[in-house]
């Protein structure tokens, strides 16, 4: 069976239920060995349970905490369905020796569903350097507690993409503690949730960001086997709290993505904010963007002689950035707020509409890195510089 685009929350969940009902292959991992006590190797015994599932089978994870000591590869053409909400325990602590929890096959990526496991202490990676991932579906997973100091700096990831991503989706998901040593200093900035590389026709939605340096971080770049251009990737309904660096982030160099859509995003309480806590910068090129109804709050304070980056930097031609929410309730203090609400890099037609910006002075509020292009319109957009107090529940 093949798995394909459908409903994104739970389309695991549903698949594992259906192949059963057909008399299709399940089993789990304890049928093979697995303990899940915690303290024993569960390793060779889940993977002889992945190796002995055919494809088109479902592999449950019953309930337990199944200690990984090194990556398991989840074959392409299965699904892997928890029961329960069960753990798989990899790297414990701050120090240098880390791994991923579950790496994906080579360059082979594809048909595989993931849902309702806990990832704790390493993350995923869906392996390969020029074929993308295709139809993959990661929901109602939870990935927390990666804090290792490695020099690797792949291995703090919670989703790591990096031959691109083609028809998926990541939906339903927590990200929890992820950074370098549990740290948000402002020399250590790295540790993302999800980051990937030539991500296309990809729904990455309602997912939980709290205490990571980085919520998600997409690159467009161009190779040979897969030159792009990309496009249709919605980024929805994603919610960040605690966030160090920037919320989500999405950057170009050889290639473009077309047509993405930025809606119904949160990011606020940032975790020790400083120059580069961003809200979004929306900067992949291409064209035909959409980013509306998200919201940006500068809060808490940053340290002394930092201050918050931009809520919105935004480049591209013909963009419609609309109907977003950008605060600075701690504005009385010119360092607790937005360095800019709006900022434009190069591109042309776009269309600033209908956002509500408060507690960043006017001059900051919406502003051009570069010359605006003639083509631009601003209009209707509401700006209170003095504070937030006309924004409901934002009174001081």
């Amino acid at each position: 069976m093949t798995l394909r685009p459908g409903s994104l929350v739970g389309q695991a969940s549903a698949i594992a239920l259906f192949m059963t009902s057909l008399g299709l292959h399940a089993s789990d991992i304890r049928s093979y060995g697995a303990t899940g006590d915690g303290v024993s190797d569960d390793t060779m015994a889940i993977q002889k349970a992945i190796n002995a599932t055919p494809i088109g089978g479902v592999l449950t994870f019953p309930a337990g905490t199944y200690k990984v000591t090194s990556p398991l590869l989840f074959r392409s053409d299965r699904t892997y369905q928890g029961q329960d909400s069960p753990v798989l325990l990899g790297h414990e602590g701050r120090g240098p020796a880390a791994y991923f929890l579950v790496k994906t096959e080579h360059n082979r990526t594809r048909n595989i569903a993931i849902d309702g496991i806990t990832f704790d202490g390493g993350g995923i990676a869906f392996e390969g350097q020029e074929i993308p991932a295709e139809h993959v579906r990661f929901t109602n997973n939870t990935v927390r507690n990666i804090v290792n100091s490695s020099s690797n700096w792949v291995l703090r990831r919670g989703i790591y993409i990096p031959s691109g991503m083609r028809g998926s989706t990541i939906a339903g998901n927590s990200f929890s503690n992820i950074q370098w040593a549990g740290l948000a200093d402002l020399i250590h900035t790295d540790g993302s949730a999800i980051a990937g590389w030539r991500v296309d026709q990809t729904a990455i939605t309602d997912n939980r960001f709290d205490s990571v340096n980085q919520g998600i971080s997409l690159q467009f770049d161009s190779i040979p086997a897969n030159p792009g251009p990309f496009g249709n990737v919605v980024i929805a309904r994603n919610v960040g709290t605690n966030v160090h660096r920037m919320g989500i982030e999405t950057q170009s160099t050889t290639a473009a993505c077309n047509n993405m859509l930025v809606e119904d995003n949160s990011f606020s309480s940032y975790r020790n904010p400083y120059n580069d806590s961003f809200g979004y910068s929306i900067v992949h090129g291409g064209s035909g963007t959409i980013i509306r109804r998200n919201t940006a709050i500068a809060t808490p304070a940053p340290p002394p002689g930092h201050r918050f980056g931009f809520a919105f930097e935004v480049a591209g031609d013909s963009v419609t950035i609309s109907e977003n929410l950008i605060l600075s309730p701690m504005a009385q203090n010119s360092k607790i707020r937005w360095w800019a609400g709006i900022i434009m890099g190069h591109g042309s037609n776009f269309v600033i509409r209908n956002n509500t910006i408060c507690g960043s002075p006017a001059g900051s509020a919406i502003t051009f890195e570069v010359a605006p292009h003639p083509s631009a319109t601003v209009s209707e957009n509401v700006i209170d510089g003095a504070s937030c107090a006309s924004i409901p529940g934002m009174g001081q």
